[in-house]
């Protein structure tokens, strides 16, 4: 079976580097993106099964975003990351539907059982690359 590849798109270059890791440990196959031009340049390869994607760019807003790539990847996971709980995200949230949601800061345990969920890897599983590394 093929490793899942996840995009991970946020400004701070810091955390994309930091989540980038965690998934890259666990197997996945892990880009970056800095912005919406970044994520739609990489989406379009149609590689990716999940995006991680902050809830607010300096570019283009996830509400902006997120619909728009909704449309043209309709079957693409994805996980909103913010640095907020607040009324206001909860609004943004429900305006974007149904997606997992992280808040800032992500603890790696935190992270991998969301990307678990959201790949529809069962919950304290590992990825099937990390399986096949381990009996091999």
């Amino acid at each position: 079976m093929l490793p899942k590849s996840i995009l991970i798109v946020d400004d701070d270059r810091n955390l994309r580097h930091s989540l980038a890791l965690i998934l890259q440990r666990e197997g996945y196959v892990v880009e970056t993106a800095e912005n919406a031009s970044e994520c739609m340049a990489y989406l379009r390869s149609g590689k990716f099964d999940l995006t991680i994607l902050e809830l607010m760019m300096p570019d283009e807003s996830a509400s902006i975003l997120l619909p728009k790539l909704m449309r043209l990847y309709p079957r693409l996971a994805f996980i909103i990351l913010t640095s907020q709980a607040g009324a206001e995200t909860e609004a943004e949230a429900a305006h974007l539907g149904e997606h997992s949601r992280l808040t800032k800061p992500v603890t790696p345990e935190a992270l991998l059982k969301q990307v678990r969920s959201s790949l529809h890897i069962p919950n304290g599983g590992s990825h099937p690359l990390r399986e096949i590394k381990l009996h091999a």
